[in-house]
């Protein structure tokens, strides 16, 4: 037991130095490698856990998501400093963001048919390995693959780019701001959240519950509204709402499939989470109408002045 929770340990130790090399922003390189990299990684994290997750134990998922994956995420989002963070859409109708992604297909099982042609084709090339590649090796290699060729993130289908991207040069992506992880990769972050709340948190019933509001569902609290030392731009604004009902549309849909305790508890979680997300966003409307107001007075008493003066 001792040797299996010290190996535990240092594969959550391994995990959180991967991703704070990999996942947060860094300087785009030719190329844009760097825009790459980081979005490629999200993608192969989001892949692995989402064919693996379920033999996670709660605490073992809840550590990985609070001691690794969601720090890694909060801290890129909040030091992105791009000219996407100033972008602002003349209503919340009308968003001037059309170059966010649009969330992904989920992973195909391990049986797949179009991951065995793709690791049929890659294994043929020169620098494949000559051995059996693994499942989350196939899983990478299928992500980078359908991403380096502008796929929509259907890695089922990634065995039609494999001889063309291992067989020429490598044809980037055009990104309006390479540099930015918001603009890259911070859709398919949070998206990634939200496929795991759905298909690994939710099932798991009440336990599942505990679970998510103290993660998942705190990080969407956060993109939607902020915190004390952290106000979100437009983008990480519409890409936490976009998420909130995405996730929210799975879960009601899902709920009466539940036995009665499961969905009770889930029920309340939901509406916690509905109650304390409204409350904080009133709070800040009701901020801003105040300091609205005093800005008006104060420059109708700075014209009154004046017309009394020249009066």
């Amino acid at each position: 037991m001792r040797r299996k929770l010290w190996k535990w340990f240092c594969g959550v130790l391994c995990l959180r130095d991967w991703l704070m090399e990999y996942v947060q922003p860094k300087k785009s390189r030719e190329g844009g490698m760097g825009n790459l990299i980081q979005r490629g990684s999200v993608l192969a994290l989001r892949a692995i856990l989402l064919r693996h997750g379920k033999l996670f134990s709660d605490a073992q998922l809840k550590v990985v998501l609070q001691q690794t994956i969601l720090p890694a995420f909060h801290d890129a989002v909040e030091n992105d400093i791009s000219p996407v963070r100033s972008i602002a859409s003349e209503s919340p109708a009308i968003s001037s963001l059309d170059f966010l992604s649009e969330p992904l297909p989920l992973p195909p099982p391990p049986d797949d048919e179009g991951l065995h042609k793709f690791e049929e084709v890659f294994r043929s090339m020169d620098r494949a390995p000559t051995r059996p590649m693994g499942s989350a090796e196939l899983l990478l290699e299928a992500t980078f693959t359908d991403m380096r060729n502008g796929g929509g993130g259907d890695i089922s289908q990634a065995y039609k780019f494999a001889k063309k991207d291992l067989s020429s040069n490598d044809q980037d992506v055009e990104q309006p701001f390479p540099d930015s992880w918001i603009s890259t990769t911070a859709s398919v972050a949070l998206g990634s959240l939200t496929d795991i709340s759905s298909e690994i948190i939710f099932i798991r019933g009440a336990s599942g519950a505990n679970v998510w509001f103290s993660t998942i569902g705190e990080t969407y609290q956060l993109w939607c509204n902020g915190s004390e030392s952290w106000l979100p731009c437009e983008a990480v604004v519409r890409i936490g709402t976009s998420e909130v009902n995405r996730f929210m549309r799975r879960a009601t849909a899902d709920l009466p499939k539940f036995v009665r305790e499961d969905a009770r508890v889930w029920a309340n979680e939901i509406i916690k989470f509905y109650t304390q997300l409204l409350n904080h966003s009133l709070e800040i409307e009701q901020s801003l109408i105040d300091k609205l107001l005093r800005w008006k007075w104060r420059a109708y008493k700075t014209s009154s002045g004046k017309k009394e003066g020249s009066g």
